[in-house]
């Protein structure tokens, strides 16, 4: 049996992810996918994971080690849909603390302010992070 076995493929969520260095000095990410740890060598890579990633990936054994291949982020319905509720809810509370000081309006106006408010804030917030993932989609 040589030093590299067939490669394998996986799925799962990255729980965690942690800089490591060789004593040399070479940076590689430790990985824990679903409770497994893999290591991940490939720099390309390193910008395009993070935790709470649902994954695909491809891997080979290496004595003791699982080392990543190929890596690559899946859309989550689940957590795509998880991710926007929150910060829905964030825009809300903004929205409410922002409202709270207008005086002389009556209750159906402050709420009618404050829903309104806190779609545009959501408007915003989505589109900084659309921002965000097309300038990583360029690097």
């Amino acid at each position: 049996m040589g030093d590299f076995m067939d490669e394998k493929e996986g799925r799962g969520i990255i729980e965690s992810i942690k800089e490591r260095k060789t004593k040399s000095g070479e940076k590689y990410l430790a990985l824990t996918i679903d409770g497994e740890r893999y290591s991940l060598w490939d720099k390309d890579y390193f910008n395009q994971i993070q935790e709470g990633d649902l994954v695909t990936y491809k891997w080979k054994q290496s004595g003791n080690f699982k080392k990543i291949t190929e890596i690559e982020r899946i859309e989550n319905p689940e957590l795509d849909l998880r991710e926007r509720k929150l910060i829905r809810m964030g825009c809300l509370k903004y929205a409410t603390e922002l409202i709270s000081g207008l005086n002389g309006f009556d209750v159906a106006d402050r709420i009618s302010y404050t829903i309104e408010a806190a779609q545009v804030f959501e408007k915003y917030v989505m589109a900084l992070i659309e921002e965000a993932k097309e300038e990583e989609k360029a690097e």
